[in-house]
């Protein structure tokens, strides 16, 4: 049997734990429909591996990096800018969704920017 300790969670906390599934949730989300749509544009599977290694590769280049500025300068402030970096690039991605675009290079090229962002966000 487990023993209550008494000590409830703070509102604080659930608050976060549902911002951060909200965030999860609408990166798999946009990641997805990406996916769709870049195969659409291209019909080539090879490109959807592509996406995967744009979103990816930044955050694996820059590992060492961002951790060392992480130790240097307020992590809120870092996690701040890096999750608004996210927001603009993800509003472009939907802009250039609303144009039928015909070319899946800017969608690699604000994919790359947003694993940068995330790379500084993780």
């Amino acid at each position: 049997m487990v023993e209550e300790t008494g000590e409830k969670i703070p509102l604080k906390i659930y608050a976060i734990l549902f911002v951060s599934f909200l965030s999860v949730l609408s990166i798999v989300g946009q990641i997805t429909i990406l996916g769709k749509q870049v195969y659409d544009i291209t019909g080539r599977e090879l490109d959807l591996g592509l996406l995967g290694l744009a979103e990816f590769a930044p955050t694996f280049l820059l590992a060492p990096f961002t951790g060392s500025l992480a130790d240097r300068m307020d992590r809120r402030i870092l996690f701040l800018w890096a999750l608004l970096g996210e927001g603009v690039v993800s509003i472009i991605l939907f802009w250039y969704a609303t144009t039928k675009p015909t070319s899946v290079l800017p969608i690699f090229g604000l994919v790359i920017i947003f694993g940068v962002c995330r790379a500084f966000a993780a």
